[in-house]
């Protein structure tokens, strides 16, 4: 028995150690252009180019704008100044209403020019100031959610919702939101009503997909002009036990309705071809670009869910995390995602995994292409803690967003729209 144990012991350690290696090598390599880009010199044209269009703003409403990341340019920051006497500032969330519609047209252009900009240290307090602040900042509010997070509609709002029903544990690769859909939001605002106590973790990472198009190899560009993305999304029926944590959604809540003819019907009008499969799930398939060009911009984007719906996207961005922050717990979520792929993919097929996507030629994207585009995403990639009333509006043609692990209380909502 004691040879057993032992032997049983030996093969437990040493997988555990080829397991940590894998985790590593693969974080590490995914990591490799965002290392080497941030040991190269900085360049201060971002902080100048700002300086040169807010400083007379910032003088006239004693308001201050600088840069998260002055490397990678976004996202601008703007904040009370602070006082001379060395006090708090107060800024009331009336004033800061004031300078939203009366310098609506630069707060767009920064938008535009940078990519996000994050208001914080502002008193917005509650989802219904968040509202009203995210309306000024983009007029036109939309409530039309076709994505693969469950989200709720916030109490005593009309179009604030949780950003993610997802546990903590979750890791959410960076996209553009709803960019397999026909027409993408253009806008998306974020607000931390509580950030994470720790400080840590629950992160928001930005990514600029303009800049990732422009730095992906011609070797890797190459294969996407020449091909749209095929997108395959099943959600499970309420109506029948789910136990498979791969299928995140039901039919029931992306198209608000326990009927199937009228799922289908709404799911032709957005674009989809639908069909119920023999346990009741729906099954989704649209094609969509690979990239789009911007419309203000006239610059090609990388836009589309590739590296959200690529089999192995929770694993690597697992391994992502395991590396940047030396988290055992990433590490092994790493491995149980890639277990969890492989066995349901094995027994039921990819349908099981429950979204995946390949080029419109239903060809698969080799993974190391995959492998290049997501080191080029998070070499263009900011990370910056929450602090509690920050508020983040993207441009959602230009720059993606994830969201990273966390453990704790943490309360995050949503809001989006444009035209």
């Amino acid at each position: 028995m004691g040879r057993i144990l032992w032997a049983f012991a030996l093969v437990v350690g040493l997988t555990s150690v080829f397991l940590g290696y894998r985790v590593n090598e693969r974080g590490g390599r995914l990591l490799s252009l965002r290392t080497a880009f941030d040991n190269q010199p900085l360049s201060p044209n971002h902080a100048e180019a700002l300086a040169a269009l807010t400083n007379d703003v910032a003088a006239k409403w004693k308001v201050s704008f600088g840069l998260i990341d002055a490397r990678r340019g976004f996202p601008v920051v703007l904040s009370p100044a602070k006082p001379t006497d060395g006090e708090s500032p107060s800024f009331p969330i009336e004033t800061l209403s004031t300078l939203l519609a009366e310098e609506a047209e630069l707060i767009q252009n920064l938008i535009f020019k940078f990519g996000a900009v994050l208001l914080r240290g502002f008193p917005i307090k509650t989802p219904q100031e968040f509202e009203h602040i995210a309306g000024l900042i983009e007029p036109n509010l939309d409530d039309k959610y076709l994505g693969t997070s469950p989200r709720l509609l916030v109490p005593n709002t009309s179009h604030v919702f949780s950003a993610s029903e997802f546990p903590g544990p979750v890791v959410i690769p960076v996209h553009c939101e709803m960019s397999f859909t026909h027409a993408p939001p253009p806008t998306i605002i974020f607000y931390a009503f509580r950030a994470p106590d720790s400080g840590k973790g629950g992160e928001t990472p930005l990514s600029d997909f303009q800049a990732v198009w422009g730095d992906l190899p011609n070797s890797v560009r190459s294969v996407f002009e020449s091909n749209d993305v095929l997108n395959v999304r099943s959600y499970f029926s309420e109506e029948n036990l789910n136990i498979n944590p791969l299928m995140t959604k039901s039919w029931q809540m992306m198209f608000e309705t326990k009927n199937r003819t009228e799922a289908l019907a709404a799911a032709t009008a957005n674009g989809f071809n639908a069909s119920f499969n023999w346990h009741g799930s729906i099954v989704l398939e649209n094609h969509s670009p690979s990239f789009r060009t911007h419309p203000r911009s006239g610059q090609p984007v990388w836009h589309n869910h590739l590296q959200v719906f690529y089999p192995d996207s929770i694993a690597a961005e697992y391994s992502i995390t395991a590396v940047r922050t030396n988290s055992l717990f990433a590490g092994l979520m790493c491995v149980l995602a890639d277990l969890m792929v492989a066995v349901n993919t094995f027994f039921h097929g990819l349908e099981s995994i429950g979204q995946y996507a390949m080029l419109g030629n239903r060809s698969h994207v080799p993974q190391e292409v995959m492998d290049v585009v997501r080191a080029t995403m998070w070499k263009h990639t900011v990370l910056y803690p929450y602090q509690t009333g920050d508020v983040v509006a993207i441009d959602n043609m230009r720059v993606a967003h994830g969201r990273q692990l966390y453990s704790g209380p943490r309360t995050v909502y949503v809001t989006w729209g444009g035209k």
